[in-house]
């Protein structure tokens, strides 16, 4: 576990939302800001968000062959990684954090309960399943769960806002590319369109909120191309309201189980 804090193909419109314009506008998603836990002069349209990228799964831990085998289909954590959780649990109770959004996948689902378990078990701070939130689909470790297995297995998670049962990403990018078998590349990540869409509706769904403080549970490669990208398309998503915050989310990539903070700010107040 490590934690910093700086100082200083769309899927289909969830039930209740509005549908994501197919002419995403250029302008950026979001600005981040600097974030001190003592911070009060945060805008009122702004959020505070916490990015925690999930704990040590075991595709983390399988050569580049065999993650992407289906031995780690919606891989789950190891034991180093469900320890990761804890420990990064020591630092997030004092948060104030009042929604946790996370990625449909297994290993994020159990990295929220596991690094949030006092929002968990209150069942008073709202966990949100959101599919604009998942990994990049490129392997079998990408495509996730039924949405009925999921809801089982974590109750107290809202899976509203997820539509189908099964995976329609995973089987936009199969039918494109072939099975697993015949394609072993690259899927997702080397669509900057469907990347570009799914980041801006990643980003209404937290400016959506009610909630000032949200924790965001996603995964390396769905911050890379936010944070650190390098399509062109996907240039300047993100704004940057000071050096110390581009440092700190743009410099490494997410480790297991780390989590970054920062102010956000819409658009609209953004100045932008």
């Amino acid at each position: 576990m490590s934690m910093k804090s700086s100082c200083g193909l769309v899927v289909a419109a969830p039930t209740g939302r509005a549908a994501v314009s197919l002419e995403c506008s250029a302008s950026p998603a979001a600005r981040l800001l600097s974030y001190r836990p003592d911070h009060r002069a945060v805008k009122s349209s702004a959020k505070i968000v916490h990015f925690v990228r999930h704990a040590e799964g075991t595709h983390n831990l399988a050569g580049a062959s065999e993650s992407k085998l289906p031995l780690h289909h919606d891989a789950r954590l190891t034991v180093k990684g469900r320890e990761q959780c804890h420990d990064l649990s020591i630092s997030t109770r004092n948060l104030g954090v009042e929604c946790v959004i996370v990625s449909p996948m297994s290993r994020c689902l159990e990295t929220a309960k596991l690094s949030f378990p006092h929002c968990y078990e209150s069942q008073e701070v709202p966990f949100v399943a959101d599919e604009n939130w998942r990994e990049t689909v490129n392997y079998l470790c990408d495509s996730r769960q039924r949405r009925t297995v999921l809801k089982g297995e974590y109750p107290s998670v809202d899976f509203n806002f997820i539509d189908h049962d099964d995976d329609p990403l995973w089987n936009h990018y199969e039918d494109k590319f072939g099975c697993y078998k015949t394609h072993t590349r690259l899927r997702e990540s080397n669509d900057p369109e469907s990347l570009f869409k799914r980041i801006r509706s990643a980003w209404q769904s937290i400016f959506e909120r009610s909630e000032k403080n949200i924790a965001v549970v996603s995964h390396s490669a769905f911050f890379l191309h936010q944070f650190q990208p390098y399509h062109q398309r996907l240039q300047n998503l993100i704004e940057y309201g000071d050096q110390d915050v581009h440092s700190l989310m743009t410099t490494e990539r997410f480790g297991n189980c780390e989590m970054r903070s920062a102010v956000a700010e819409p658009l609209d107040s953004a100045g932008g």
